[in-house]
């Protein structure tokens, strides 16, 4: 039996695709992924008998999806979620609960200027951005990590304020919003 194997990256780098495909999968899903784009992915690489098998849970358009706002798309995790309210409501929970702890060791990384220990720290706060919905807060930590990969700790300092105001911006939006 085909069983096919979809990989998980936390990239969406050029070049990550074909790497999976050289490692032996049969595809890839960047992080964080739509369940519909991985059922589709799935369900591409899966023999022909499963193909022509239906996918019984209904799965919404792009035009369905409400955007729930500019500064949390609470519409994308809700779906990521796979509609469990519940599983969102830990998660946002889970990130304003560590997110101040979070942001102090960013703060303490630019005292000691260790760009590695600042590229991981950064890593972590894009991928919780992204699950939580909050895109500008992804997209401002993922200027630092591609600055702190460069080794350009000035510019990391630059869009620290940045970073601040996006945090303080999601936390406020999630503790507004309402499921």
């Amino acid at each position: 039996h085909d069983i096919p194997i979809i990989a998980m990256t936390a990239n969406a780098m050029k070049g990550d695709r074909e790497r999976c495909i050289e490692a032996g999968m049969n595809d890839y899903v960047s992080k964080p992924f739509h369940r519909d784009d991985l059922l589709r992915k799935v369900e591409h690489c899966s023999p022909t008998t499963q193909r022509q098998q239906k996918i019984t849970t209904p799965l919404p358009s792009t035009s369905q999806r409400d955007n729930g706002g500019d500064v949390i798309d609470r519409a994308d995790v809700i779906e990521r979620c796979g509609g469990n309210k519940e599983i969102v409501k830990n998660i946002w929970k889970f990130f304003i609960d560590d997110l101040p702890k979070k942001m102090e060791n960013i703060r303490d990384i630019y005292k000691t200027g260790d760009i590695e220990l600042l590229k991981m720290q950064i890593h972590s706060l894009k991928g919780a951005s992204g699950l939580v919905g909050a895109k500008s807060l992804e997209d401002i930590a993922s200027r630092i990590e591609i600055a702190a990969k460069e080794g350009n700790m000035e510019k990391c300092r630059e869009l620290h304020g940045r970073l601040e105001y996006e945090v303080g911006r999601a936390i406020t939006a999630i503790q507004m919003l309402s499921i």
